[in-house]
């Protein structure tokens, strides 16, 4: 039941950040795309960009998580690579640049809306 609930609190924020960065010049190609174990919030093609959007949910928090930004860890920044990399191979994207962004998005507890979001563009590098 928690893990169901956790889910949808997921689900429902990158729901808010994907609608949040959509624009006529960022196209959304991808969502919840999945390579083996490993997943990609959204993809999205910012004029010769391939953007990766990892998106963290929180629910309850304060106000401005600027500084207590949760960046993924090393390790799950190479599993957003590794499917990044497959998801350009698959989709023949080699030839075009490419950036990981993250976002945040807070909840608020009671009545579900948006307390805080942030949006850090090439939050890591994909080289790693």
């Amino acid at each position: 039941m928690v893990l169901e609930s956790r889910i949808q609190t997921g689900r429902k924020g990158e729901d808010w950040a994907i609608h949040a960065l959509s624009s006529p010049s960022r196209q959304l190609l991808a969502t919840n795309w999945r390579w083996r174990r490993h997943e990609i919030d959204a993809v999205f093609m910012e004029l010769d960009t391939v953007v990766f959007l990892e998106v963290k949910t929180r629910t309850g928090c304060g106000t401005n998580l600027t500084g207590n930004l949760p960046i993924p860890d090393t390790q799950q920044q190479q599993r957003i690579i590794r499917a990044a990399h497959a998801f350009m191979k698959r989709h023949r994207l080699q030839t075009h640049a490419c950036r990981f962004d993250f976002a945040t998005v807070c909840f608020h507890r009671r009545d579900g809306t948006v307390v805080d979001f942030n949006h850090v563009q090439g939050a890591f590098d994909g080289t790693q």
